[in-house]
Order: structure tokens, then C-alpha cells, then sequence
């Protein structure tokens, strides 16, 4: 996971090897949390309320599985699933972790300006959606919900390629409040796209009835693609039917608090490992000593 610069995004989203600076540096990955601020809300085109980032937090994501896409009034959303017990996802956990936090206690700071009326910690906190929600096929997983953007093609959205994802700010409806995520683009990896030319230039030299054959793959294809949509729609929304709003509540507070219990363990660990190496340098360095006192003698 990087994070990435708005202003190179604007002038080329597209470019690769743009993409790729960023991975060595070493300053990409790191967002200070009290330096994240929202404007006050204002309505957007849906008549919903939205503080806005002042900067917007701009991510690249990989090799994320996709646990499902679904339509919603209009508009398609997917569904990333993490493993609490993956490493290499561990950094991805910890941003939607803080970024909570920076939620709570903005809305907290600011519950007057933005709820009319002080809101105690533990209101606040029942309001509050957090970035994550239980994945109910496996245990320790996370899912993280987001909007795609209606002009990405959703065959793209795979773990194999690059998934742009913009982070707006706060959205606030009538007894909720959460993070708008936002799939702005899909970037295919390079190994892909040349397979694409490869294929490209493979069927500049086939016959019609080839060329229409594959076309024909295409519509079955996207057919299959659109029915799986549609019956993982419907098994989410008979899912969402019968649990209840306390189960819901509370599976959002467990996994709160199973990702805290994981935040807590990796600091703790990150110490550790600290003082094992402060250790390792001290005796490296008394070693040196007997090193150099022996070869004086001799």
C-alpha cells in the first residue's frame, strides 16, 4: 500500500512508471494523523452533508481480494476483504484503524458546529460507521466497502491490478455518519498490459471468424459477470434482512476492538524488536572492544 501525491495523479493517472517512483520514497508512507483536518459540511448533489478533507488521502491498493460488487441505488460498490492475520496487510489495517480515530475525535471536537448540539464520546461512537465491517464468511477477515467510480470498468477490479482509492471525507445521513472511499481508477499492471498488446497484435492477424468468436467470448463473459453481480447482490441483502440493528452494532464494535487488540500487539512488537536490536548493537560494539584490547596485547 502507498500513498500518493494528488498533484503527479492530476497531471498523469495513467502513467506506470509514475506509480512505481513512488514505491522508493521513503517519505510516501507516511500520513501524520494531526495534521488531518475537515472543512465544515456542506451538501452535495445527493443532498447529503459531507466535511470535506482539507487534503484529500490518496492510496494505491494491491493484490486485495475482491469478496463481492454490488449495486445500491444506482451506484456499485465493492467489498475488499483483509485478513486481520496478514502482515503485508497489516499497514492498510492500521490507516483504516487511525483514520477512525481522527473521525471520532473531530466529530467529538467539533459536535456543535456539525450536530447542533455537544455529543458525548460514547453517542458519537454509536453514530460513527467505521471503514470496516465483519466479514461474515471468515473469521479474523475484515471487509472494507467502497464506491466505484461509474466510469471504471468493473472487470478490471481484480487483486492483480492497481486500485486508485481517494478517501473524500465524512458523510453524514440521519442517525449515521462515515468516510466516503471512493475507486477513482483502476490501473492494469504492467505485466498485464503487455499480455493486452501481445493479444492485440495476435488478433490484427486472425481470421473473421476468430475475431468473432472472441467476441462472442466477451458477451459471455460480461453475461456471467452481470449475473454474479445479481446473485451476490441478493445474498447480501438477505444477509443484511435478517440481522438485526443491535447484531450489526455489535459486530462493528467487536471487530473495532478486535483491530485495536491487533494495532496494540504490532506497537508492542515494533518495540520489542527495537530494543533486541539496541541489544544487538551493544554487544557488537563490547565485542569490537575485546577485539581491538586483544589484538593490542599481541
Amino acid at each position: 500500500m502507498e500513498y500518493l501525491d494528488q498533484t503527479a495523479i492530476d497531471n498523469n493517472v495513467n502513467d506506470l512508471n509514475l506509480l512505481d517512483d513512488y514505491s522508493d520514497d521513503d517519505d510516501s508512507n507516511d500520513i501524520n494523523y494531526d495534521d488531518i483536518h475537515f472543512n465544515s459540511p456542506v451538501k452535495n448533489k445527493d443532498n447529503l452533508y459531507i466535511a470535506h478533507l482539507e487534503e484529500k488521502i490518496i492510496i494505491e491498493l494491491d493484490n486485495l481480494d475482491v469478496f463481492e460488487i454490488i449495486e445500491d441505488h444506482g451506484k456499485y460498490y465493492v467489498f475488499f476483504n483483509l485478513d486481520l492475520d496478514n502482515d503485508d496487510q497489516e499497514e492498510l489495517i492500521e490507516l483504516l484503524y487511525n483514520l477512525d480515530e481522527v473521525a471520532l475525535d473531530k466529530c467529538f471536537e467539533y459536535s456543535v458546529d456539525w450536530f447542533k448540539r455537544e455529543l458525548t464520546e460514547d453517542k458519537i461512537e454509536q453514530l460513527y460507521v467505521p471503514l470496516y465491517i465483519d466479514n461474515y464468511k471468515n473469521k479474523n477477515h475484515i471487509l472494507m466497502k467502497v464506491e466505484i467510480n461509474p466510469n471504471i470498468d468493473i472487470a478490471k477490479i481484480t487483486s492483480s491490478n492497481i486500485n486508485i482509492i481517494e478517501i473524500k471525507g465524512l458523510v453524514f445521513y440521519k442517525k449515521t455518519f462515515l468516510y466516503h472511499v471512493y475507486l477513482d481508477n483502476v490501473i492494469e499492471e504492467e505485466t498485464n498490459i503487455t499480455h493486452t498488446i501481445e493479444n492485440t497484435v495476435a488478433s490484427e492477424v486472425e481470421l473473421t471468424h476468430e475475431s468473432t468468436s472472441e467476441s462472442e467470448q466477451d458477451t459471455i463473459v460480461q453475461e456471467a459477470t452481470s449475473e454474479a453481480t445479481s446473485e451476490a447482490t441478493q445474498e447480501y441483502t438477505k444477509i443484511e434482512t435478517v440481522r438485526s440493528e443491535q447484531d450489526i452494532i455489535d459486530s462493528i464494535q467487536n471487530q473495532r476492538r478486535i483491530v485495536q487488540e491487533k494495532f496494540l500487539k504490532s506497537k508492542q512488537q515494533n518495540k520489542e524488536a527495537e530494543r533486541i536490536q539496541k541489544e544487538a548493537i551493544e554487544s557488537a560494539n563490547k565485542l569490537e572492544e575485546l577485539e581491538s584490547k586483544f589484538k593490542q596485547t599481541n
